[in-house]
């Protein structure tokens, strides 16, 4: 299975290629600033739109697979954006990342979703090792990811420098096989949980 391969969905998200139709769709949810702020800083990028585009065309050469997320029990509203980043299949590692929720919907059950679906599309791909870098003051993020079984590997200082200008020290977090399918159940309990609250 490619990891991007298309009917990447579960009961309540489903994820399609990010391109550019879902600029506008990004634009309007209020995400804008907040992803520009979180990207890191690429050769000759003026603006958001052409980091946009440059992140759309990043899929063709396999490095990053941008995702826009749908609420598919609200007729497949767009509630976000996420990202695979870096799958190396002999070494069956991904990266995960770029994640944006739409504030409305945030507190609910849409994040755990989002997670869940990209954890067992990983998982179902071959992963033995699941990454995410994390901005190191976003420490929010940080535990939620360590709640669901991560360990905390270390800290890279400086590590690259942002789309708006200033240099970030990023929390390196994974999980392995074992602790990944920990955390698909312990997600699974957390949207069961929300959606019923």
């Amino acid at each position: 299975m490619d990891i991007n391969a298309p009917d990447f969905k579960n009961e309540f998200v489903r994820l399609e290629p990010l391109n550019a139709a879902y600029y506008t769709e990004l634009e309007q949810s209020g995400g804008m600033d907040y992803v520009w702020q979180m990207l890191p800083a690429i050769p000759k990028s003026t603006g958001y739109k052409a980091y946009y585009n440059y992140m759309v065309r990043r899929n063709q050469d396999s490095c990053i697979y941008p995702f826009a997320v749908l609420d598919r029990q609200n007729e497949d509203r767009f509630i976000g954006v996420s990202a695979f980043i870096k799958p190396h299949r002999t070494h069956r590692r991904v990266r995960l990342g770029y994640s944006w929720i739409r504030p409305d919907v945030r507190g609910g059950h849409h994040y755990a979703a989002l997670q869940h679906a990209m954890i067992k599309r990983a998982l179902d791909w071959g992963a033995r090792r699941l990454e995410a870098y994390v901005e190191s003051h976003n420490q929010t993020v940080i535990e939620a990811i360590l709640s669901l079984g991560a360990q905390k590997e270390g800290v890279l200082r400086h590590y690259q420098k942002s789309a708006e200008g200033s240099w970030v020290d990023m929390t390196i977090l994974s999980f392995v096989l074992e602790e990944a399918e920990l955390a698909l159940q312990r997600l699974d309990v957390q949207m069961r949980t929300l959606t019923s609250a």
